[in-house]
């Protein structure tokens, strides 16, 4: 279904040449048919008295005529939404990547900062040390990895999620 606005047309005709591109041999009865139609989905147009500017009509298929650019598809306000959506999914996937792999940075800077000689050497020392490092060992490494599974893994929920987006705005097409 598509849709237009009123803008102060004094005729049916008038209207159908902004919503429909009508050529050819049959173009006279395509344009009757075009009013037709028009005023069967709007009845306001049965006498164009009191039809306020700017009101929202119905516009109709008519076989044979092509819309034009003034009849928009009802839907395409929610086709720009999801379009919006779409690309707030692009923006949040970059930075989802991008988070995880600064704080993987990180853990693994803490895991090899945790392993270097100086701190080995003062745990061998300090045996309080040495139980608290071999914890935060095993912390860290399982940090590190949980991090790279979730980057591996949120991929395939947020590609599904874009298909089904696409999928949705070529149904409101």
């Amino acid at each position: 279904m598509r849709v237009g606005t009123y803008k102060g047309e004094r005729t049916v005709s008038e209207l159908v040449g902004r919503f429909y591109k009508i050529s050819g041999p049959r173009s006279s009865e395509l344009a009757r048919e075009a009013e037709a139609a028009l005023i069967d989905a709007n009845p306001q147009l049965r006498t164009m008295r009191g039809v306020r500017s700017d009101v929202v009509l119905v516009v109709p298929t008519v076989r044979g005529a092509t819309p034009a650019e003034d009849a928009t598809p009802a839907a395409a306000p929610l086709i720009d939404m999801v379009e919006a959506i779409r690309n707030d999914l692009k923006e949040l996937r970059a930075a989802l990547g991008s988070s995880a792999r600064e704080i993987a940075d990180e853990a693994k800077e803490a895991v090899r900062f945790a392993k270097s000689a100086d701190v080995t050497a003062a745990a061998r020392k300090d045996e309080t040390l040495k139980a608290r490092l071999g914890e935060a060992h095993g912390e860290m490494d399982a940090e590190v990895r949980g991090l790279e599974k979730f980057r591996a893994g949120h991929g395939a929920p947020l590609d599904e999620l874009e298909r089904d987006l696409a999928d949705l705005v070529k149904r409101l097409q």
